[in-house]
């Protein structure tokens, strides 16, 4: 009887575990559905780069869950790092192209809360606004430092440049999660 409840076990995860490429599925208030149907997508999440298979995630009733990677275009280096519960993110890791890790904050309800993260600023330069990446400090829900960056796009490195203290200036006040840069 316990051998044939076994068997039955690996056929069942083997049959029921579905796989969605991520070209395939879309977000539709905030669930994901395959396209052109209206399954919700339950199960992994692969990429194909050139003709290897890489899994990304997984998504439960629609929603992220767990770990999710994206890797840089070469295949050796990570891009950053999600983690879900319930389709709420709660940690995110960035890295650059050296593979050093940059930035590696939590989140609550959905908002940086502790930690670091690099984000977007729009900055007035004449009579345009362009976005410049911005290390924020974060502590408890309360930004701590803000620190200009400068990014170089043949290395991929960002460079660190002047550093604010936001206990004493303002420092971002658009709304964290909207401008985050990853």
């Amino acid at each position: 009887m316990c051998r044939y409840f076994t068997i039955v076990l690996y056929v069942s995860l083997a049959v029921g575990q579905n796989e969605y490429n991520v070209n395939h599925i879309a977000e539709k208030q905030g669930l994901f559905k395959k396209k052109f149907s209206d399954e919700t997508v339950n199960g992994r999440v692969f990429k194909i780069y050139g003709d290897v298979k890489v899994y990304l995630g997984r998504i439960v009733n629609g929603k992220k869950e767990s770990r999710w990677v994206t890797w840089k275009n070469d295949g050796l280096n990570k891009k950053y790092e999600e983690h879900y519960k319930n389709g709420k993110i709660h940690t995110l890791i960035t890295w650059n192209t050296d593979g050093k890790k940059i930035s590696n904050g939590q989140f609550w309800n959905d908002k940086p809360y502790n930690g670091s993260f690099i984000l977007e600023k729009k900055v007035k330069k004449g009579f345009f606004s362009i976005k410049k990446p911005v290390l924020i400090k974060i502590e408890n829900g309360t930004q701590i430092r803000m620190t200009w960056l400068d990014y170089n796009r043949r290395s991929g490195v960002y460079v660190l440049k002047d550093s604010v203290d936001c206990r004493i200036n303002e420092c971002v006040s658009e709304p964290l999660w909207s401008a985050l840069f990853y």
